[in-house]
């Protein structure tokens, strides 16, 4: 959520369902229009379900009745609108709340069990009726000099105990018995403020915003047992904030400034056993994770309002776009598939204002974020940039968001008519000469940088730039020349816009399809490029002719890539495509064959002494007669010519007198030692 000068904020509450791949997220529960600066920074349920406690950043505890959604979701499994979700109640505070637990034995039914224990800066832990909101007791920790210690971390254990992480230590108290603690220990090996606490039994795990964590017993008192740190390539000394327990004896671990979230078998504590990547790495705010009630689905929030589900068995991973800003904070029901989402964060003047939310929702098999398809869609444009060779249009990377589209001067002036294919997702289009001119778009949107040059308005090409601007949250395309011929007003009379998008199918069907770059080149080339190509991206293969081989063999491989995925398209021009693929395999092979050989003949020419040692076959042929001492020497030139043919493989005319040279030296010391043996025997 955003921060002290953020807007207003909502929070919703969604149901999520991991099973159905065609359920879209529904929103069944909605607070009222919230303050600017209260953006919730934790949420959790009550261990019943039918509560929910939220921190406040303007100090506050928040308790929200979920009776009402828990029994509407019970009786449809759907809720077809939201149920109002206002704050049961609200306890307001001098300081900054820390954290918060719930009593693990608390039932509705049982108002004497509905109670948190809650930390706030510079002062004691309180017990708070959590109906009520009344201050039942207070627990204290002091350090060496009698001061007073603030919990950063709160969590209950076995028998009615909950630990503190205050400063670098760990505190035990008993819930029935307020005051100081029962036991109170700094764990060796482990630096740093305790930044969160999980238990599961007798056994608790600590962590610290020094990227440390350790384990403790908490039976009878507080018995370190281990201590360890994260290994640098997953976040190193970024701090923890937050720690779950998925089953037995494994741990996952959430930290900030690190995109992974880090989980250990707590039996074997070398290394990790599995890590889950985030898109993107938070920023110093504290981040929540969760797991179902199965404990299999691993839930956390992104930085870019995406709600990330992780299927800890398979690792398959599914983002669910749910807020604008930051989603710090999860709770995922203990019965019901049922997510609570909190979203923002501090923001401080020249920010940029969002609507902050508190959000429980369903199903996370959805499309991915604008966000994430446009910085796809850019990657993709990027990689068209870095080609050549095309025979109607060639592409330029202007920066990191805008890629120059320039088509070669067409050869007519006339205006096409003929039919266009955006994707397999568009049905033809039969054009008419009104609809094969581009029309401007008239949304009244923020214009484009003037990003054109001289060099630029002087070309006799047509250029397009091709933009996908964040602000934008949607590629768009500008005309950058040529205006006047490819351009109809949107009124009669009225002056050609250069500085407004063009109005192209593909882009407006971006956000209901999976639209890529090559599907807006199709239809910019096949409009502006008279009379419309039979393939739009035909090759162009004279142009291999200006390009060392080794630079051919690079675009050939990268061209294949491409016209792989223009064909999977389902163009009405594949068949086109096919061809050149077929063709460029080829050529891409010929070139690398020629490569091989090119290297391989530089080796075989390099002047040195050509050594060949003949093997001294007297002692063995002197206890021959003279026929096999014929067939020996038959057998040494044949060893003698293998030899050569080894050495010098495949060569050129131009090395085949010294081959012959070599062979001929074999060959005549082959035969000086069958004229000695010869003597010898007679």
């Amino acid at each position: 959520m955003d921060g002290d000068t953020g807007p207003a904020a909502t929070s919703y509450v969604y149901e999520y369902c991991l099973g159905d791949a065609h359920r879209a997220p529904a929103c069944i529960a909605q607070t009222p229009v919230l303050e600017p600066g209260r953006f919730l920074r934790s949420v959790k349920w009550s261990p019943d379900g039918t509560a929910l406690a939220a921190i406040s950043e303007s100090g506050a505890m928040e308790i929200h009745d979920m009776s009402p959604v828990v029994a509407a979701y019970y009786r449809g499994h759907h809720v077809p609108s939201a149920i109002g979700l206002p704050p049961a109640l609200t306890v307001p505070h001098a300081s900054t709340p820390l954290a918060l637990a719930w009593y693990p034995h608390m039932r509705r039914e049982a108002p004497e069990t509905c109670c948190v224990v809650e930390s706030v800066r510079d002062h004691p832990i309180q017990l708070r009726d959590s109906v009520t909101g009344y201050v039942r007791a207070t627990y204290t920790a002091r350090d060496d000099c009698d001061g007073l210690m603030s919990a950063c971390a709160l969590e209950f254990v076995t028998g009615g105990r909950f630990l503190a992480g205050v400063a670098g230590e760990l505190a035990l108290f008993d819930v029935q018995r307020p005051g100081l603690p029962l036991a109170q220990c700094r764990l060796e090996g482990v630096r740093g403020l305790v930044s969160c606490v999980a238990g599961m039994n007798c056994l608790a795990a600590c962590a610290t915003f020094a990227g440390h964590l350790g384990l403790v017993r908490s039976v009878g008192g507080l018995e370190p047992v281990a201590a360890w740190r994260v290994p640098g390539e997953h976040g190193g000394a970024a701090g923890i904030t937050d720690l779950k327990w998925s089953g037995d004896f494994c741990l996952w671990a959430a930290q900030r400034r690190s995109r992974f979230l880090v989980a250990w078998d707590v039996r074997d504590l070398r290394s990790p056993v599995m890590t889950v990547e985030r898109p993107a790495a938070p920023g110093n705010q504290r981040m929540q994770i969760d797991f179902d009630a199965s404990k299999s689905h691993l839930v956390a929030g992104t930085i870019g309002g995406e709600l990330l589900f992780c299927d800890t068995r398979t690792g398959e991973q599914h983002l669910v776009p749910v807020a604008d800003d930051a989603v710090a904070a999860v709770a995922a029901h203990p019965y019901y598939p049922i997510v609570a989402v909190a979203s923002g964060q501090r923001r401080f003047d020249g920010d940029e204002c969002k609507n902050d939310c508190m959000k429980l929702f369903a199903d996370h098999r959805v499309a991915p974020s604008e966000m994430t398809r446009l910085s796809q869609f850019m990657a993709d444009c990027m990689s068209v940039g870095a080609l050549r060779g095309f025979a109607h249009f060639s592409v330029h990377i202007r920066s990191r968001e805008e890629i120059i589209l320039r088509i070669h001067p067409p050869s007519t002036t006339t205006m096409p008519i003929s039919s266009l294919t955006i994707s397999e997702h568009v049905d033809k289009v039969q054009a008419t000469e009104e609809s094969r001119v581009l029309f401007q778009r008239v949304s009244g949107m923020e214009r484009a940088p003037d990003l054109s040059d001289y060099a630029l308005e002087r070309d006799t090409g047509v250029n397009f730039l091709v933009a996908g601007y964040p602000r934008y949250k949607c590629p768009y395309v500008w005309l950058r020349t040529d205006h006047q011929r490819l351009i109809i007003p949107a009124e009669e009379g009225q002056d050609v816009e250069k500085d407004v998008p063009l109005k192209l199918e593909s882009i407006d069907c971006w956000r209901l399809y999976d639209i890529r770059p090559w599907d807006v080149m199709v239809e910019v080339i096949c409009t502006a490029v008279v009379p419309p190509p039979e393939n739009p991206f035909a090759v162009d293969y004279t142009y291999f002719d200006k390009i060392t081989i080794e630079e051919r063999v690079v675009l050939t491989g990268a061209l294949l890539e491409f016209l792989r995925r223009v064909y999977l398209r389902h163009y009405f021009f594949s068949d086109v495509v096919f061809a050149d693929i077929r063709k460029l395999q080829n050529i891409h092979l010929f070139w690398k064959v020629t490569i091989h050989r090119k290297q391989h003949s530089h080796q075989a020419t390099v002047k040195q002494p050509l050594l060949i040692r003949t093997p001294d076959y007297t002692a063995e042929l002197g206890k021959c007669d003279l026929s096999q001492a014929r067939d020996k020497t038959k057998n040494l030139q044949s060893q003698a010519r293998e030899l050569t043919d080894v050495i010098w493989g495949s060569q050129q005319t131009s090395n085949q007198g010294f081959m012959d040279q070599a062979e001929a030296s074999v060959k005549e010391a082959a035969h000086g030692q069958e004229k000695d043996l010869h003597g010898n025997l007679t």
